[in-house]
C-alpha cells in the first residue's frame, strides 16, 4: 500500500496478503480477535489467537487501522441492518407486552392501574414518535407567530373583542406627575 505509513510485513511466516486478510477479518468482527480467529479457522485459515492479537496491537497497528477504515462502510451497513432487526424485534415484543397488559387489565389482575396506564401511554407515545420519525414525518410541531397574529386569531374565533381601548388607572396618573 504505497504512500501510507504502514508497517512492512516481516517477522512472520505469512505473506502480506494473508496478514491483510486476517486483519480485515478482525476489523469486520469489530476488533474482536476471538471472533475473527473462530471465523478464520472455520474458513480453513489457522492463525493462532495470540498471533492475531499481536498483529493488531503490536506488529501492524497502522495497517490494521487502515484496513478497518477501508471496511468501515461495510461494517456500518451491517450495524444498520442489526439495529433495524433489533428495533423490529423490540417493537414486536412491546406489542406483545401491551397485549398482555391489556389482558391483565381486562381480567382485573393489575394492582396499580394508574402505573399500568402511564406505562402504556409512555410506550404508545414513544412508538408513535419513532414511527413518525422513520416515516419522515414531523415528530414535533413548533410555530412562531407575532402577538398581533395571535390576537387576530383569537378575535376571529370569537374569544376576544377585536377592539381595544385604553383605560386610565390610578397608577397612570401617578406616573405622569
Amino acid at each position: 500500500m504505497p504512500g501510507l505509513d504502514l508497517e512492512p510485513v516481516t517477522r512472520t511466516k505469512h505473506a502480506a496478503h494473508e496478514v491483510d486478510a486476517a486483519l480485515t477479518a478482525v476489523a469486520l468482527c469489530g476488533g474482536r480477535v476471538t471472533r475473527a480467529h473462530e471465523q478464520l479457522k472455520a474458513s480453513g485459515v489457522n492463525i493462532p489467537y495470540r498471533t492475531l492479537a499481536a498483529w493488531v496491537a503490536d506488529l501492524f497497528p497502522n495497517r490494521y487501522r487502515h484496513l478497518a477504515e477501508q471496511v468501515a462502510p461495510q461494517i456500518e451497513k451491517s450495524m444498520v441492518a442489526t439495529a433495524r432487526a433489533a428495533a423490529m424485534r423490540s417493537f414486536e415484543v412491546a406489542g406483545e407486552a401491551v397485549e398482555l397488559e391489556a389482558q391483565r387489565l381486562a381480567a382485573g389482575e393489575v394492582k396499580d392501574a394508574a402505573a399500568s396506564s402511564r406505562n402504556l401511554a409512555t410506550t404508545g407515545g414513544i412508538m408513535t414518535d419513532k414511527m413518525l420519525l422513520l416515516d419522515g414525518r414531523p415528530t414535533q410541531i413548533s410555530e412562531q407567530r407575532s402577538m398581533d397574529d395571535v390576537l387576530r386569531s383569537l378575535a376571529a374565533k370569537g374569544f376576544i373583542d377585536g377592539t381595544a381601548t385604553e383605560e386610565e388607572t390610578a397608577d397612570a396618573g401617578i406616573a405622569e406627575r
